[in-house]
């Protein structure tokens, strides 16, 4: 049978301490163009396009001004936005990093980052309980949708080891829940536990929680250690197309995710 033992004792050798942090969730406010945000649909002349994993932040400089950055697909690509009530002045000169990807990948990047840099129009709404950013122009129109960690699981891919993230092959994961709740495990044990975020911030805290007491190989118990060692550090967060990165108090990464299906 197993055990269940609370994160507070010691487990795989080390002391594990969660601060604690209320389980409620950040309160929905007036839908905002800022933050981090998913594309979910675009069209050019009436014509649904098929999209690639594309992100979008927005960021306020300074009043109607805004830098836009994001992934496209393949790259890596900055920017800014000059805005004036809805209307929208791209400036002419986003910069991209230059991979190289699947054809089908690169055509859509390319087209996706020409409608970016030809933008007319923005406008944010709720639509069925989901907060959606649609900018315009001429011809095309993009919907995204804002990224949050509620609802979302992510299995690791990397930890820091003691100066950098380190790729490892474990089935570590975490699941958060609408209702303020992390489930998941260590590759080992099943662990579940509280949390609060602040999605403009990128500000994350979790609380005490519970972990079973399974052993495993010498290699398995060592990742676990390392994983929950740095659980304890996280501050803050950040989301990027499908990796979810996990930040020490003083911005080091400490835990690299993929996003898993929804739950």
């Amino acid at each position: 049978m197993k055990k269940i033992a609370s994160i507070l004792l010691a487990t795989a050798g080390c002391a594990l301490i969660f601060s604690c942090a209320s389980t409620k969730n950040v309160a929905k406010e007036t839908v905002q163009p800022t933050g981090d945000w998913e594309l979910i649909h675009f069209e050019k002349s009436g014509v649904t396009r098929q999209i690639a994993v594309s992100t979008l932040t927005v960021e306020e400089e300074k009043k109607g001004e805004y830098s836009v950055t994001g992934f496209s697909g393949v790259n890596d690509f900055g920017g800014k936005f000059t805005v004036n009530g809805t209307a929208v002045s791209p400036a002419a000169n986003f910069i991209s990093t230059k991979m190289m990807g699947p054809k089908a990948a690169m055509e859509f990047e390319n087209e996706y980052l020409a409608f970016l840099t030809s933008a007319e129009s923005w406008k944010t709404f709720a639509e069925e309980g989901t907060e959606v950013l649609e900018i315009a122009s001429k011809d095309s129109t993009a919907r995204f949708r804002k990224m949050t960690l509620e609802g979302t699981s992510w299995k690791i891919n990397a930890i820091n080891t003691g100066n950098a993230l380190v790729s490892v092959e474990s089935d570590a994961m975490l699941s958060f829940t609408d209702n303020g709740e992390v489930n998941g495990n260590t590759g080992i044990n099943i662990i579940n536990f509280p949390y609060t975020v602040d999605n403009k911030s990128h500000s994350i805290k979790f609380g005490q929680g519970q972990i079973t007491m399974m052993a495993g190989s010498p290699e398995e118990m060592e990742t676990e250690k390392l994983f929950l060692d740095n659980l304890v550090k996280v501050k803050n967060y950040s989301l990027t197309g499908k990796t979810l990165t996990l930040y020490s108090k003083d911005g080091a990464a400490l835990l690299s995710f993929t996003k898993q299906d929804l739950l």
